[in-house]
């Protein structure tokens, strides 16, 4: 069977349980943002949450004007609820809206009174903070959902305990193939009279038949665990004809962060070691013996937004502490690149890019601040 509806439902599971994780901690979460000065009513793209305001003349943050939001307070909304409360800011200083949508909700608070478009410029600096901090928030969904609806794969997908009959190794036999669950901690992979045996710590009902190099005559076999805490691992297997050979081991599933397109190489969603809970892609290849191999990197490519909510240092050079300029409070950066031992590489939304260090895992070496008092959009789901 192809993979279809039931690799989209586990997506779908896995893609919420990953929310869930993030929004549950002290922490806060992930992507992106940045307001555009004139752009001050942004496009709505969900109508379906209730706002948490019951009393028509309240506010959904009543000091938005005097105090700085926390992420404590953003994450977890909407992205309706988080567009209200940005045009809130403008409200509260008698903005004439354009959009009909915003013009019916803040004319039923009596405190609204519109006089002027205000514009962005006009406001106090607390304001302005909170103006770009919540359209940061607004943009995480946005960002995450392109993200998701733009990953595809194309594998043979078969369900365990059910044998199957294909030719992978090439010499125009099929073979009698079969992925059974002993239980769910154990797993055995028979294919014609062979049989090798492998441990689990949660598994796919699923395994998948893939093509790693279309040059070779090989089709390889993964066998996914989704593991404790989302610590995905899945297992490579080829028959040579003779016997099942165990080619590696990557993190990722076969049905979310492997992606296999027959050049012999592929990449494998890798959980990252310092910062926060986050990923990348590790990339790999085959031996002349078949084996996995690990291609390396000096840098693993992110792509992950933060928000600035105290200054800091990045250096321009690795090795020159004195050649460096500063990330300003308010302002948007993309984390691009690191070597997931010490070293974050920085780029601004004008271009330009810069270091910093970390120790301990997320401890900026140049603040000496964990990184979350420095960040916003950070995540560390367990």
């Amino acid at each position: 069977m192809r993979k279809g509806k039931v690799v989209l439902l586990i997506f779908i599971v896995l893609m919420l349980i990953t929310i869930v994780s993030c929004n549950s901690i002290d922490k806060v979460k992930v992507e992106k943002g940045l307001i555009n000065d004139k752009n001050i009513e942004n496009k709505k793209i969900s109508q379906t949450d209730e706002l948490p305001v019951k009393k028509e003349n309240s506010f959904i943050f009543p000091n938005s004007h005097i105090e700085k939001l926390t992420e404590q307070q953003l994450r977890g909304l909407s992205h309706e609820i988080l567009e209200y409360a940005r045009n809130e800011i403008f409200a509260r200083k008698g903005h004439i809206f354009k959009k009909e949508k915003y013009r019916n909700y803040f004319a039923k608070k009596s405190w609204y009174k519109p006089t002027t478009i205000v514009e962005f410029s006009s406001l106090n600096s607390i304001e302005k903070y909170n103006v770009k901090f919540i359209k940061f928030f607004e943009d995480l969904y946005s960002k995450s959902l392109e993200k998701h609806e733009n990953y595809k794969t194309n594998y043979d997908v078969y369900r365990c305990n059910k044998e199957v009959n294909v030719d992978i190794n090439g010499d125009g036999k099929t073979e009698r193939i079969l992925f059974k669950l002993e239980n769910m901690n154990s797993y055995k992979l028979y294919i014609n009279d062979l049989v090798i045996e492998g441990e689990l710590v949660y598994s796919s009902k699923y395994f998948a038949i893939v093509d790693i190099d279309k040059n070779d005559n090989f089709k390889e076999i993964i066998i996914s665990d989704y593991g404790p805490s989302d610590d995905y691992i899945s297992y490579f297997y080829y028959f040579d004809g003779e016997d099942i050979i165990k080619m590696g081991n990557t993190e990722g599933l076969f049905e979310y962060g492997i992606k296999i397109d027959g050049t012999d190489k592929f990449s494998a969603r890798t959980r990252g070691k310092i910062l926060q809970t986050w990923f990348f892609d590790k990339y790999y290849t085959l031996t002349k013996e078949h084996k996995l191999v690990e291609i390396p990197q000096n840098i693993y490519i992110t792509d992950y937004d933060v928000f600035v909510k105290k200054p800091i240092k990045l250096l321009r050079n690795r090795n020159n502490s004195d050649d460096y300029f500063v990330l300003h409070e308010g302002q948007k950066a993309t984390i691009v690149g690191t070597d997931d031992k010490e070293w974050c590489l920085v780029e601004t939304s004008t271009g330009e890019r810069g270091w910093f260090a970390v120790d301990k895992f997320s401890i900026i070496r140049s603040e000496g601040l964990d990184a979350y008092k420095i960040f916003a959009g950070l995540c560390y789901a367990d």
